[in-house]
């Protein structure tokens, strides 16, 4: 329904005429909007919604995920968005999956907070968990606001674009229960897009995207040069095909 950066616009008008957005890690229990964004494939992707709502008056947190495959939050470009993103006035956030750790999860989430804290050069102060409702596994953690906390959480006042669907659920309608109690908004940033792409090609830009990189990278390397050439993208075809 809003799955274009321009409707994706429109949907932050509105929630702006309907009352203010805060940061998870700043709600003392006002009647404000969280936006919460699960980055779960895409750093640049999230730094180019973050644009948007700073040119929208918008705040947000995104929740990044350090044990991501497909980004690595410690090399140099992805510092500099998370870093950006902060300076855009925007909140940086852990997302947690606690099915990695079997034993000692407070002692594992304390050090992913530190990794994340040194990523973007500020301390960490919220948490989402990644993928609840597959695992069932709900965990608080002391002194972090947490985006699954009964406070925050309900089906009353939660909405969420998970699988590019918000489960029968209007966006715009649902703003309007600002005016009984606090709205958390859960939008991915990987479902949004100049035309409104699906899946397919969010997964196969990201993949050049990221071949691209490699390849520049490498570029240094003679024998790379000699082997591969500038035409990479024909050589993928090729290997793909």
């Amino acid at each position: 329904m809003i799955f274009k950066y321009e409707e994706l616009r429109n949907f932050f008008s509105e929630i702006n005429k309907h009352g203010k957005t805060q940061l998870f890690k700043d709600w003392k229990g006002d009647r404000v909007f969280l936006i919460r964004h699960d980055v779960d494939f895409d750093l640049q992707l999230a730094h180019n919604v973050a644009v948007i709502e700073k040119e929208m008056k918008v705040v947000s947190t995104f929740f990044i995920l350090t044990s991501c495959h497909s980004y690595n939050i410690l090399s140099k470009k992805n510092r500099t968005l998370l870093k950006e993103m902060r300076d855009m006035g925007h909140e940086i956030g852990l997302h947690f999956d606690p099915t990695l750790y079997p034993e000692n999860l407070e002692q594992n989430f304390g050090k992913e907070i530190e990794i994340l804290s040194f990523a973007c050069d500020e301390q960490v102060k919220s948490v989402s968990l990644h993928n609840p409702s597959l695992h069932g596994q709900y965990p608080l953690f002391k002194n972090y606001v947490n985006a699954y906390d009964s406070k925050l959480f309900s089906d009353e006042n939660y909405i969420s674009d998970s699988r590019y669907s918000f489960r029968g659920k209007n966006p715009y309608e649902f703003l309007k229960k600002i005016e009984k109690s606090m709205i958390q908004i859960l939008l991915h940033p990987m479902h949004y897009s100049e035309k409104g792409n699906g899946y397919d090609s969010v997964l196969t830009d990201t993949f050049l995207k990221y071949m691209t990189d490699v390849h520049e990278t490498f570029l240094v390397n003679s024998t790379y040069v000699e082997q591969v050439g500038n035409d990479f993208v024909k050589l993928l075809k090729n290997r793909l095909s």
